[in-house]
This record gives C-alpha cells, structure tokens and sequence, in this order.
C-alpha cells in the first residue's frame, strides 16, 4: 500500500460560521463546482452526512463516475471525509478552520489517498491532481463565501 498525502493551507476573510455553512451546504456542489454533476444525501443531521456523488473523471470530463463520501465534524475546528472514489480508491481528508479574526480564518486541508495494488501506479498522478483539484475547488467556492459575508453584514439571517 502507499499513501499519497498533501497539505494546503488557505485564509480568507470571512468568518469561520462562513466557512463551516460553505463545506456544509452540499446542494452548491453541482452548481458552484464544475466537476460535479449529481450529488444526493442519502443520511444527514448536524454533525455527519452520507453523500452520492457524480464527478466528471480527471482528464476524461466527457465520462463520469460516483463516489460514495461520508462527511463528519469532530469537533469544532475540525470536519473529516472519507471517500471511496474513482476506482475504489480511498481518501481522507481533514479540514481544520482557525479562527484568526472574527473577519479573518485559515484553513488547513490534509488529503490522503491510500493506494493498493495497481493504483500505486497511479500515486504521481495523484499528487499533482490533488493541488490543482485543491486550486480549482477554492477558486470556485471563494465568491460564495465573500457573498455569504456580505449577506450577513447586511443584517441577512439563515
């Protein structure tokens, strides 16, 4: 077995309620990130949710695939995935939200795929794959949590 491991670390000024609502609200999968194409929570309340996911396959977008993902918070600076993607491959991710200001948070992402048989082939691939998926999915999401903060300095209340 190898395990291909990366770490990213991104601030934002927002406040850490933004970010949690942004990983938490899994309807703006498919309408904010490009690669998704179908998500449906089978299981969710306040701490944990089971999610099938329909992705776009990396270099192949005209194909897609599912993964079955299990999301949960484990405290509450910290949000863990567990993911058996593309190819059965699985995945764990640890998401930790830092509260630096009331209007400013880092977060760090931890990102392990654990290879078994002939996806150890796949482990060079990976590790380039995961920043750039890493890049894109912040990209993406960044305008949702600066709307978010700006609805909220309104006065806007869920």
């Amino acid at each position: 077995m190898k395990i291909v491991e990366r770490t990213y670390e991104r601030t934002i000024e927002t406040g850490r309620d933004v970010v949690w609502w942004n990983y938490w609200d899994m309807e703006h999968f498919v309408f904010v990130h490009d690669s998704y194409v179908t998500n449906r929570a089978l299981y969710e309340d306040e701490k944990s949710a089971v999610l099938e996911l329909g992705f776009k396959i990396p270099l192949f977008s005209f194909m897609t695939s599912n993964s079955l993902t299990y999301m949960m918070l484990t405290d509450e600076d910290t949000h863990k995935v567990f993911n058996i993607g593309l190819f059965g491959i699985l995945s764990f991710t640890t998401i930790k939200v830092f509260k630096e200001t009331d209007r400013r948070v880092r977060i760090t992402m931890n990102y392990q795929f654990l290879l078994e048989g002939w996806r150890v082939l796949l482990a060079p691939l990976m590790g380039h794959m995961m920043g750039k998926w890493n890049e894109r999915a912040w990209i993406e999401d960044v305008p949702l949590k600066l709307r978010r903060q700006k609805a909220i300095d309104v006065g806007f209340v869920d």
